[in-house]
Order: structure tokens, then sequence, then C-alpha cells
């Protein structure tokens, strides 16, 4: 009787247990129930305002077509595949022309007489630039050459005595310190010649001096010479040829074990639009300066017409 008393309440318990767990369960189901109707719902709400927002943009694109601003994609997908890497260090170099010449006269210089060009002028290798004063220069090629048709009547004249001194003497005629004493006049008239030959080439040499030519061709673009002016060593003509420049920069030391004849070069040009431009390394320093810790390098630069040194 007693083992009857102590079952009984524990199999209410358990019935109890089960009844309010199905009660829990079906509640639960209904809650869920209407959170999904509710989803469902609202997923239709968004569907039918995307369909309206697409439409709208669409008629509003057509009447103005930068009203609508196009959306940014934050992320992009690619795929992954091997590939060399090449690492590129920056360095601030200088373009510059391969071929620049300053003009100098050659000798005194002088007074500018006349100027055949100006500033930004093409000019060819050989052309006229300027012609100096040269007056004085013509007075003394006439004086060189007067002295040198003297001197060569003088030997003219010597070199007839010394020839007929010699026919004498193969007849025995006169002596024989007559024939060496005229072959001596001729010889120290001769030195004398060639002397004043050599001055008339010193004299015209200096008149063609005075017209001052281009050493190079190219573009004038510096003259800073007026007519009426000594044009001296320190006038500066300067002719700049465009159609062959290089580029040249100095690269830290420690990058001297990875740079080499024959390494790529970009240029990135940011005045001229940020242009850019593929060459290599042609020239390599061997040396490292001791101020700088640099050492330098250069490169080709190809022909264009929005490229100039400096």
């Amino acid at each position: 009787m007693k083992r009857a008393f102590i079952l009984t309440p524990v199999l209410v318990l358990l019935a109890s247990l089960l009844l309010a767990g199905c009660g829990n369960k079906k509640k639960e189901n209904a809650v869920l129930k209407e959170k999904k109707e509710k989803l469902a719902g609202l997923l239709k709400q968004q569907s039918e305002l995307n369909s309206q927002i697409d439409k709208l943009q669409l008629e509003i694109s057509k009447i103005d077509p930068n009203a609508i601003e196009a959306k940014s994609k934050l992320v992009a997908l690619d795929t992954v595949k091997l590939a060399n890497f090449d690492h590129y260090i920056d360095l601030q170099g200088k373009i510059d022309a391969q071929n620049v010449a300053y003009v100098a006269p050659k000798g005194q210089g002088g007074v500018v007489k006349e100027i055949f060009v100006k500033q930004g002028d093409r000019v060819s290798r050989g052309q006229v630039l300027l012609k100096l004063d040269d007056a004085s220069v013509r007075q003394s090629v006439i004086a060189a050459q007067q002295q040198l048709a003297g001197i060569e009547a003088q030997l003219k004249q010597a070199k007839s005595v010394y020839s007929r001194q010699q026919n004498l003497w193969k007849e025995n005629i006169g002596t024989e310190l007559q024939v060496l004493n005229s072959k001596t006049a001729v010889e120290n008239i001769q030195s004398q010649y060639n002397a004043a030959k050599a001055n008339v080439g010193i004299a015209q040499e200096g008149q063609n001096n005075t017209t001052v030519r281009a050493g190079i061709s190219g573009v004038i673009n510096t003259l800073n010479i007026k007519v009426g002016e000594f044009f001296s060593p320190g006038t500066q003509i300067q002719i700049v040829n465009n159609n062959d420049l290089k580029v040249t920069v100095n690269v830290p030391e420690n990058y001297s074990g990875n740079v080499h004849q024959g390494s790529a070069l970009n240029i990135t040009l940011p005045d001229v639009g940020n242009k850019e431009i593929v060459t290599q390394v042609n020239v390599l320093g061997k040396l490292i300066d001791p101020v700088t810790r640099t050492f330098y390098i250069e490169g080709k630069v190809p022909q264009d017409p929005l490229v100039r040194p400096n």
C-alpha cells in the first residue's frame, strides 16, 4: 500500500510536464508562423518598392542622365594567378638634352656688326649666327699678304742669283764661297717666306673667326647679345637639340646592387598630364658621390614635342 501512494504523484507530474511541453510547442509554432507571414509581407513590399525605385530612376535618367549617380563597387573579384612582382623605387630626375652647345667666339671676340638669327629659331650646323666687326683684322690680312709678296720677290731673286753662281762655278768661274753664300741667302729668305705665309694664314683665320657659326643643329634657346655689344667668351648663345633627350637620376647607394644597365625606367611627367615613358638604364655611374651618397644613371627619352629639357 505504501508503494502505491509513492508512485501516484510521479505519474501525475509526468503527465503535467507532457501537457505543458505540448502547449509551449503549439505556442512557438504560432509565433513562428506569424513572423514568417510578416517577413513575407515585408519582402513583397520591398520588391514592390525596388520596382518603383528602378522605374523612377530610369525615367529620371532619360530626362537628366547626370541626376542619378552611379553606384560605386566596394568589392571587386579577380582570379588568383602566378605573376612576376616588379618592385620600383620613386626618385626625382631631370630631362636633359644630349646635345647642348654654348657658342663662344674664337679668340678674343669682337663688336657685333650683324645678327642673323633670333631666340627660338631653328639652325643647322655651320649656319652663320653673328658677324663681328672685322675692319682691323682685314687690315692685318692685307699687311701680311703684302709682306709675303715682298719676301716672295726677294726669294725669287735669291734663287736666280744662286742658280747663276752654280752655273759659273761649273765653268770654273767665281769661287765656291760665292756659291755657298748664295745658297745660304736662299735658305734664309725661304725661312722668312714660310713665316710670312704662316702669318697670312693666322690673319685669315682671325678674319674667319669674325663670322660666328652654329656648332650643332638645334634651336636657339638663349641669345643675350645685341648689335654694337662686344661678343666675348662670357657672352652666352645656347643651342639645344631636342631630338636627342635623356633622363638623369641620382640613385641612393643602398640600391647599387639592384640597379644595372638595362634596368627598367618608368618616367612619369606630372606637368605634362602625367605622361608616362618607358625606357631603360643605358649609363650607370661607377662612383658614389661622397656628399649625397648617390650614384648617377641615365636613360634615353624618345622624341616628343611635349617633352623639353629641364
